[in-house]
């Protein structure tokens, strides 16, 4: 038998800049249209494309204000293709619909006008055309729909009293329309259903459960073309983190709710379509292949899942539809091929997989038995953490500072950190630090919306948001290492070490500098991300980043270190030698929605729990660092505390160090560093160790002492060095 093989993936876009959020549908006419962000020179835009029998029969680009984010389509009773998406800009974010007819656009029209609307879903059935969206104006996200019929229906809040996000519908006829969502309480997140007719909506019903956090549903009619009532079904499936492996897929199809697999996978998502034999269900499994499972509607089983090879690196967000001849048509985004390493743009693709493909003529190869994978974390509360009172009244608040999520190469949303990071973590302050340009680039949709996310987090005195990206040189072909940026307010710029803003350190800390940035280089000294500490600028690199879970980089050699060789001479010690004044801090670099728990956390000394409170704290070095646990870390000499500079002059004597730790683990014992030489060890074997040292060398300028304090189960954290200037 001659073994079915998969055409090769056409690629739909050339030149420049980049394309994102591709969306598939077939049409009554079994054509077949796609739709997709595209991105050039900061604009950006809806494209919408038809194919039929592989030629283009029309295409066009729009957009209202030049920051279309995330399209979506679908066909009305009228043989009309309704596209809606969302304009997130400087001034807010609203959702905005058009329609396409005999190859004539329609003007857009505005659906929202609320300002901080967002990520819109469709379905159309011969009642009108239904738009739902989730929207933060209330302080938090809730879900809204409305109706097209001979004009706009008034909002329907699908969701009151409930944190909603991520919509998706059905039409089910008849008038009515059901609405799924991801929905947060009581420290997990759940898809929810709830049926409306457009006056009104039912009360919606949890339809996932277990232990995972489950979010992000995508859904279809279920291709049988209704029941006898005239009413439709639909499929449904979303994406889980939890307790057996990062990334699970659960499918509600026939009433019947299935798990179809479980596996580790970072910047993932799926998709699913029908037709009246089959369900088929997309998703990611590495950097360049996709699985697609079959459901045989006839039999009701599952049919091995099957690879989808040559996707190209970093494929992502996979948009799947069936066609009247059983072809199933899947669409991705991913960089050019052969040019994966530095290209940082993404170009949308398209594989058509036949009926023979799935037929039992497929190359047995490709079929997937098994689903490799890491132990997942458990997304259940911490432990409460201890609260610690610095000395002249201070308090001690604990933050995630480095943590990625989908827009980059990283797992979950950005409201889904701020959430696990502030109930389940037990944290005070987080941020999310995006690559811009990795594995593809940011685009500036995606960067505000992460800053409106930022801001509804925002709770003084409950929890504190830090806008932030990451800077990545290494990533586009330069030697420079990789650098946090953190922006003092609500809003900051996407400084890129592709842009002539940024693309040297001198212009990057320009840059920095204007805005009242700060730039925390990390990981500093693994092989793929070292630092070149020949590039510094005191004023705005006032941090660095001693652990995450890429390991420990205080000195060359040190304990928990990365698994490559470090590269010798980019420590934070030989940053340290080289008389560069840095506060320490520790962030995990999670990729994993693990805030807190992935192998570093920062602490910062202050009085109240504000944005700017904590700012000043890291910009004035008032910080230390941790591998983990939380503990308070009490350390001075001569009466100033850590990041102090202390003149000679004024010094008034000997250094006395003194120090107060409590943890809430055990301290094994405190180091005192100086110059990167531990001069004095004070064993402890307790949870809480204190101690004054005077130091029998005789002061001099250029002097700095810092603490190492070793802690039980290999554990470490870190001070912030004080310094005689």
């Amino acid at each position: 038998m001659t073994r079915a093989r998969l055409p090769e993936p056409v690629c739909l876009t050339r030149g420049p800049g980049t394309n994102k959020h591709p969306r598939l549908l077939v049409d009554r006419r079994n054509r077949l249209w796609l739709a997709w962000q595209r991105s050039v020179d900061g604009r950006d835009s809806v494209v919408v494309t038809c194919l039929r029998d592989n030629f283009v029969v029309f295409e066009q680009e729009f957009s209202n204000f030049g920051s279309a984010y995330r399209p979506v389509m679908c066909e009305d009773a009228a043989g009309r293709i309704i596209v809606a998406w969302s304009e997130v800009g400087a001034g807010g974010a609203n959702v905005f619909l058009t329609s396409i007819v005999h190859g004539q656009q329609a003007s857009a029209v505005a659906v929202s006008t609320g300002g901080s609307d967002v990520e819109p879903a469709l379905a159309a059935d011969e009642s009108g055309v239904w738009v739902a969206y989730h929207s933060f104006r209330r302080g938090k996200a809730s879900v809204f729909l409305r109706r097209f019929r001979d004009g706009w229906s008034d909002e329907l809040e699908v969701t009151p009293g409930m944190e909603a996000y991520r919509p998706a519908l059905v039409a089910l006829g008849g008038g009515r329309v059901r609405v799924y969502f991801d929905a947060y309480a009581g420290g997990r997140y759940d898809v929810h259903g709830a049926e409306s007719d457009g006056a009104t909506v039912g009360a919606p019903v949890r339809i996932s459960s277990g232990g995972t956090w489950c979010h992000t549903p995508v859904a279809v009619p279920d291709g049988r073309g209704g029941a006898p009532d005239g009413r439709g079904g639909a499929v449904v499936a979303w994406q889980g983190i939890g307790t057996d492996k990062y990334v699970c897929y659960d499918m509600a199809v026939d009433g019947r709710t299935e798990r179809v697999a479980s596996l580790e996978c970072v910047h993932t998502s799926c998709d699913v379509c029908a037709s009246a034999d089959a369900v088929w269900l997309t998703w990611r499994i590495s950097g360049s292949v996709f699985l697609m499972r079959r459901l045989d509607r006839a039999t009701g089983s599952w049919w091995p899942a099957l690879a989808i090879p040559k996707s190209g690196a970093y494929c992502r967000r996979p948009a799947t539809a069936v066609d009247r001849r059983g072809n199933v048509w899947l669409a991705w985004q991913s960089p050019p091929a052969g040019e994966e390493r530095f290209s940082r743009r993404a170009d949308i693709y398209l594989q058509r997989v036949t009926p023979e493909f799935f037929g039992g003529m497929a190359d047995p190869s490709l079929a997937v038995h098994a689903y490799a994978g890491e132990a997942g974390h458990e997304m259940v509360p911490l432990p409460d953490a201890p609260r610690f009172e610095a000395s002249g009244g201070a308090r001690v608040w604990f933050g995630e500072l480095h943590a990625h999520c989908c827009f980059s190469d990283g797992l979950g949303t950005h409201d889904q950190f701020y959430n696990a990071a502030r109930d389940l973590s037990g944290l005070d302050f987080g941020a999310v630090v995006e690559h811009v340009e990795f594995p593809d680039e940011l685009t500036a949709p995606e960067w505000r919306l992460g800053q409106l996310v930022a801001e509804v987090f925002n709770e003084p005195g409950r929890f504190v948001t830090i806008v932030g990206h990451e800077w990545a040189s290494n990533e586009v072909g330069l030697p420079y290492g990789h650098k946090n940026i953190y922006f003092p307010g609500r809003a900051g710029e996407l400084l890129c070490p592709k842009s002539p803003s940024a693309d040297t350190p001198e212009r990057l800390f320009g840059s920095a500098r204007r805005l009242g940035a700060i730039v925390v280089p990390h990981h500093v000294s693994v092989r793929w991300g070292a630092t070149d500490w020949d590039h510094h600028d005191p004023d705005v690199q006032r941090l660095c980043e001693i652990a995450s879970h890429h390991g420990i980089m205080e000195y060359d050699g040190n304990p928990r270190a990365h698994v490559d060789p470090p590269v010798p001479g980019c420590s934070v010690q030989a940053a340290l030698a080289r008389g560069y004044r840095l506060g320490l801090i520790a962030g995990s670099d999670t990729h994993r929605l693990a805030p807190g728990r992935d192998g570093g956390v920062a602490a910062v000394v202050c009085g109240q729990l504000t944005r700017d409170e904590v700012f000043a704290a890291l910009r004035q070095r008032r910080c230390y660092a941790s591998t983990g646990p939380r503990l308070l870390v009490d350390f001075g000499i001569n009466g100033h505390g850590m990041g102090q500079e202390v003149d000679l002059a004024r010094l008034g004597g000997p250094v006395a160090v003194g120090f107060r730790i409590r943890a809430d683990c055990r301290v094994v014992a405190v180091e005192v560093v100086r110059n990167n030489e531990a001069v004095h060890r004070e064993e402890a074997d307790s949870p809480e160790a204190s101690a004054e040292w005077r130091d029998p060398a005789a002061p001099t300028a250029g002097t700095y002492y810092y603490l190492r304090i070793e802690l039980g189960g290999g554990e470490f954290a870190w001070s912030s060095p004080i310094w005689v200037v």
